[in-house]
C-alpha cells in the first residue's frame, strides 16, 4: 500500500488482485447475492482506495481492515441513496414510512 500511497499507481492493480474476490464476498453477503450492487460497490472501494491512499496509516491498521471499512461504507453510501422516499405536502422525507403517515392521520381525525 505504501508503494501506492507513493504514486505507484500500478501497484494497485497487484492490490486489486489480492483484495477482489474477499471484498466482492463481502459484499455480496451483505446485499444478499445483489451481482450488480456488489460490483458496484466493489468498483467504488477501489476507486476510494486510490482517492485516500494518503490516509492509510498502517500503524493504525492493517490495509484489510482499512479496506473492508471502506467497502462497508461504500455499501452503505449506495444503499441511502436506493433508499425510497415518501413525500407529505411536498416534502421529501428518506425515513419516513407510509404506515407512519397513515397513523399521524388517523391520529388526527
Amino acid at each position: 500500500m505504501e508503494a501506492v500511497a507513493n504514486g505507484q499507481t500500478q501497484q494497485l492493480a497487484k492490490l486489486y488482485e489480492r483484495y477482489r474476490k474477499p471484498v466482492l464476498g463481502f459484499v455480496w453477503n451483505q446485499t444478499s447475492g445483489n451481482r450488480q450492487l456488489s460490483e458496484d460497490v466493489l468498483q467504488d472501494t477501489f476507486e476510494r482506495v486510490l482517492k485516500y491512499k494518503a490516509t492509510f496509516k498502517p500503524e493504525r491498521s492493517s490495509f484489510k481492515a482499512w479496506i473492508f471499512t471502506i467497502a462497508r461504507n461504500a455499501l452503505h453510501d449506495r444503499l441511502k441513496k436506493q433508499r425510497p422516499t415518501q413525500t407529505l405536502n411536498g416534502i421529501h422525507h428518506p425515513t419516513l414510512k407510509a404506515s407512519s403517515v397513515t397513523q399521524l392521520l388517523e391520529f388526527e381525525d
